[in-house]
């Protein structure tokens, strides 16, 4: 609105079909920071494999770090650390040749991981976030299980949807279209749709603590 042109940080990432391409399609500002200024001055890839996995941890747990000074947002860096070094390891960072049906199992696969690591993302502490994956997995009957996986598929599908909608659809372009008038009412509209939907629910910057 006032003329800023920013980088495009978040690039359709829940359509990500491995952990590779979802850090070069999720917050870029930050992956490209990390991978700048963290792993290619502590050696990159060019030292040889082990020296290449102990970058990708160092400097995934520093990422986790920088997100607050709390030892769940180090688990979720160290998480998706090991992942890349898996799949730097085993070569499954690629799936150009896949089959449609490989694609979209390695994307659900893919989505699934992620929200097992956002459980310590969000969790306040490390027993906390224990807790809850316990009593998601306490109840293991079959007809108690279903329900549960039949909602992450259908979160996963809908994610997905959206994300290939907006890839498809560009908003910017859409609204460049409008009169100006048009574009300030839509504007005034959405800071009073996020008024409404957060009033009375207090919520701190998350990166006050850092």
């Amino acid at each position: 609105m006032i003329g800023f042109r920013l980088i495009r940080n978040f690039d359709t990432p829940y359509i990500s079909r491995s952990i590779t391409e979802f850090w070069r399609r999720w917050h870029i500002s930050l992956s490209t920071w990390l991978r700048d200024y963290l792993y290619i001055p502590l050696g990159g890839n060019r030292l040889g494999k082990r020296r290449e996995t102990l970058n990708i941890l160092v400097t995934m747990a520093l990422g986790g770090l920088w997100h607050g000074a709390n030892w769940t947002f180090v688990i979720w860096g160290a998480l998706h650390g090991i992942g890349l070094a898996v799949e730097r390891f085993v070569g499954f960072g690629s799936s150009e040749n896949s089959s449609i049906w490989g694609r979209a199992i390695r994307a659900l696969l893919l989505f699934q991981f992620v929200c097992f690591t956002w459980v310590f993302f969000r969790a306040d502490s490390i027993s906390a976030s224990l807790r809850f994956l316990a009593a998601f997995m306490h109840r293991s009957e079959i007809h108690q299980v279903l329900p549960v996986v039949g909602f992450l598929a259908f979160f996963a599908a809908l994610a997905a949807l959206i994300d290939i909608v907006s890839e498809w659809f560009m908003v910017e372009f859409a609204v460049a279209l409008l009169h100006p008038a048009f574009q300030i009412a839509f504007a005034l509209a959405g800071l009073l749709l996020v008024t409404a939907m957060s009033a009375g629910v207090p919520s701190p910057f998350i990166y006050f603590q850092f």
